[in-house]
């Protein structure tokens, strides 16, 4: 006869079986049970057993996840209390947590960042315990919405697609053992739940949210996205400040009564290089997500045609293939899909039946290239757009008779592009390198000077300021701050990516060097190599800074603008600045 310990380890005597106590709030939340592989990320069942296995270590499972049992089968949105679980431990569990309930529930609570909180622990359970049994009472508590609904025209087309409103309205802060539970929403309409101290800043939020989505950290990560407030539900104010405390912003929407309404939103705030044309997966899907949102909601126009491109590969991504025998005549329209992949402003231009023939025709004829990576390429159509990613502000200018009075300002990586208010069509556009300085009065005003020497080959139109103005271009708006802060802030991350590739590509350079000599003496010579190419670099630094000669090579013109804005903004870096010419500029004497 075989003994017990030889029958394997996942006989039901072999296990150390445990009771669970979960509380958790149902928002964002996809219920108990795990459907399938796309809802699992979201239910409850999932969760708790990853962070079992974050516990046990993979080693110890021998292969097999923990089975968790649950007293009830809760909704999506459903709250609990203490909801009642039940689990069968492997015997190879660290003897720790097979012996003492309370470092097991430290352990879990640790390993839990989303707002589910296990609240007791009980080992050593009956080995045939029906978790279902043991409850004896179950209370259910019903909220009914209070407040005005949305719009039809809100929740019909447009925003009203991401940004719902339905949930009831809350009268204090929830607390899960002394953290503030708040819901952070995505642009694809899920959502992110986090337990934050009194204390915490959006600096805070913003790294919890990272590993939530699994962005693989990057220099600058924090200051490339940002937390939005939306206190309607619907319309983003600019990114909120890093430093922002962020528990008196949910107490200020209690005061005010919006709680009902109001939201805090994740989404990219600079569309930098490393989000423009990401290796990421995650960081892949964050930018797909905001293009699809600028995109539907017209804030990025575009034409009938791209729109159904772009709808075909945004198919794709939800659809999987092209199917026949799904995927039929009115397979969108009746599935009510078409407002989240048509643009607001074009979709009523023609019929649904339209819309949904050609989508579907478009997404027949998909390449094998845009079957494999289809947000990938949803991205790269929208980078032909020379103004993507960027920031729009309201304006007025009164310095050219051949512009519009009333303009929009589109501040983003490749510097301040005028529009127009109705159809965002291309004004004019100043670029980092032809920028002097920007900045804002509190009249208020933003303006951009530009570098007297410059040419403007590039430019898209004829328009120049008038003689009083010089080279200055002033525009009446009352978001100038933000508008300067966010074209300071794209500055930085320009230089932060050019410095990071000028290292990166010296790195590898010192490298090659060092591999190919094989010496003392060559890695010697290396370095001086290295040494004569900086002061080469230095050299003309200098002179497209200080004796106004232009530089040459594009990514020298580029890095000479923008270092010129960035660095010379502060004191601190000013000084600093000045200190690095004139020791390059005693090299040159010498």
């Amino acid at each position: 006869m075989q003994s017990p310990s030889a029958a394997g380890p996942h006989k039901a005597d072999e296990r150390v079986h445990a009771l669970f106590q979960l509380g958790f709030h149902g928002d964002g939340l996809s219920g108990w049970q795990e459907q399938s592989p796309s809802s699992g990320d979201s239910t409850v069942q999932a969760i708790f057993r990853r962070a079992l296995l974050d516990v046990l270590g993979p080693a110890r499972v021998s292969g097999e996840a923990p089975v968790c049992r649950a007293a009830s089968r809760l909704d999506a949105g459903v709250s609990s209390d203490a909801l009642l679980v039940h689990a069968a431990l492997p015997l190879t569990a660290p003897a720790s947590v097979q012996r003492d309930p309370a470092a097991l529930l430290a352990a879990l609570n640790a390993a839990l960042t989303r707002a589910l909180v296990v609240r007791r622990v009980a080992l050593r359970a009956p080995a045939q315990v029906i978790v279902q049994s043991v409850v004896r009472v179950k209370t259910y508590s019903y909220y009914l919405r209070v407040g005005r609904h949305a719009s039809a025209q809100t929740a019909a087309v447009g925003s009203g697609a991401f940004f719902c409103a339905g949930r009831r309205r809350q009268m204090s802060l929830r607390r899960i053992d002394g953290k503030v539970c708040i819901v952070v929403h995505l642009l694809d309409n899920s959502s992110r739940q986090l337990l934050v101290e009194d204390a915490s800043t959006v600096h805070d939020v913003l790294t919890d949210l990272a590993v939530k989505q699994n962005i693989k950290p990057f220099p600058g990560m924090n200051n490339v996205f940002g937390l939005c407030e939306a206190r309607d539900g619907v319309n983003m104010g600019m990114c909120l400040p890093i430093g922002t405390p962020i528990v008196p912003i949910v107490s200020s929407w209690l005061a005010n009564k919006v709680s009902d309404t109001a939201k805090f939103v994740f989404k990219i705030r600079l569309f930098a290089n490393v989000v423009r044309a990401p290796e990421d997966k995650s960081l892949c899907y964050m930018s797909f997500i905001q293009g699809v949102y600028e995109v539907i909601t017209g804030i990025l126009p575009v034409t009938a045609d791209e729109a159904i491109s772009l709808a075909a590969l945004q198919m794709q991504v939800k659809f999987g293939n092209s199917k026949p025998t799904v995927h039929t005549k009115g397979f969108l329209s009746r599935s009510g899909q078409l407002k989240g992949m048509v643009p607001a402003p074009l979709l009523l231009r023609r019929a649904m039946s339209a819309w949904d023939e050609d989508i579907l025709a478009r997404h027949r004829l998909l390449n094998a290239d845009a079957r494999a990576n289809p947000m990938r390429l949803y991205c790269r159509m929208l980078l032909s757009r020379d103004f993507y990613g960027a920031e729009y502000f309201s304006a007025g200018q009164s310095f050219s008779s051949a512009m519009p009075e009333s303009v929009v300002l589109a501040v983003g990586l490749s510097g301040v592009h005028v529009l127009t208010l109705e159809d965002k069509r291309i004004l004019d556009h100043y670029s980092f390198a032809e920028i002097n300085r920007w900045g804002f009065t509190s009249d208020p005003t933003f303006y951009v000077d530009l570098k007297a020497q410059m040419s403007r080959p590039d430019a898209q139109s004829t328009i120049k300021p008038t003689a009083e103005a010089g080279n200055r271009f002033t525009f009446t708006t009352k978001h100038g701050r933000d508008a300067s802060d966010l074209l300071t802030a794209y500055a930085t991350r320009i230089l932060e990516e050019i410095n990071a590739r000028r290292d990166a590509g010296g790195a590898a350079a010192a490298a090659a060097s060092s591999g190919a000599a094989g010496g003392a003496g060559a890695a010697g010579s290396g370095r001086a190599a290295a040494a004569a190419i900086a002061l080469d670099e230095a050299a003309t630094r200098i002179q497209a800074m200080v004796r106004g000669a232009r530089v040459r090579e594009d990514l020298q013109r580029e890095a000479a603008a923008v270092r010129i804005q960035a660095l010379m903004r502060g004191n601190l870096a000013r000084m600093e600045f000045d200190r690095m010419l004139e020791e390059a500029e005693a090299e040159f004497d010498e």
